[in-house]
């Protein structure tokens, strides 16, 4: 990773290794192969935190007319907008100042958008090629996840990559946590194409992964 805002981890032949460099990367990776066809992808993240899986992404140029979207409480986006300026300075970024017309076409001049979380109520429909979300649907309530999935599956015209909890009884903070298979997901819109347990947990992990596919009588 490169070396902004003081991260450690383990240095190999002077490189910075982070522990969730490997995540990310892999994201980056799948990501990449998911929308290798189309010439000019918009994906977005519910809860990108830093910018991690971004980061890859943009750095390794899997897709140079790519834009990257980030949906996250508006402290979080702070930090990402300074880790994505810094570690990529060439990329053009869109920081949310007020706006609310987010069309395909407005997002689609800039490399990085980077938006509070209300602000997918305004997501043009049918204007995501890929939307990801890593663990933190697992730590919403039932009618939060309801509202993220709800524009979810309004607004992606290609692809749901998700890992989150599946296990009943799992109990965090004062509320029993969702499992992933509960997810209010109409298989109208959104065909599973895949479920399969987290590859950095194991078959003892309580985390899976799955990928939905919008099927093609909803496009």
């Amino acid at each position: 990773v490169p070396r902004v805002g003081n991260p450690w981890g383990y240095s190999i032949e002077d490189k910075l290794i982070i522990p969730q460099a490997f995540r990310f990367h892999n994201h980056a990776r799948q990501i990449s192969n998911i929308l290798s066809d189309i010439e000019t992808p918009i994906w977005a993240e519910i809860g990108g935190g830093y910018g991690g899986a971004a980061f890859y992404y943009l750095r390794n140029n899997y897709a140079p007319q790519l834009t990257y979207l980030d949906f996250d409480l508006p402290e979080t986006l702070v930090l990402a907008a300074y880790y994505l300026m810094t570690a990529l300075p060439e990329k053009k970024i869109w920081l949310y100042g007020g706006e609310t017309s987010l069309t395909k076409a407005a997002i689609a001049k800039y490399d990085i958008v980077l938006m509070p979380n209300y602000a997918i109520e305004s997501l043009e429909d049918n204007s995501i090629d890929l939307f990801l979300n890593a663990f933190s649907l697992s730590e919403m309530t039932l009618p939060i996840i309801t509202n993220y999935i709800g524009h979810i599956q309004r607004t992606v015209s290609g692809y749901f990559l998700h890992g989150n909890m599946d296990k009943k009884g799992i109990v965090n903070r004062g509320f029993e946590r969702i499992p992933c298979s509960q997810y209010p997901i109409d298989s109208k819109k959104l065909k599973l194409l895949y479920k399969k347990h987290d590859m950095f947990q194991g078959y003892e992990g309580d985390y899976r992964e799955c990928l939905y596919q919008r099927t093609k009588r909803e496009r």
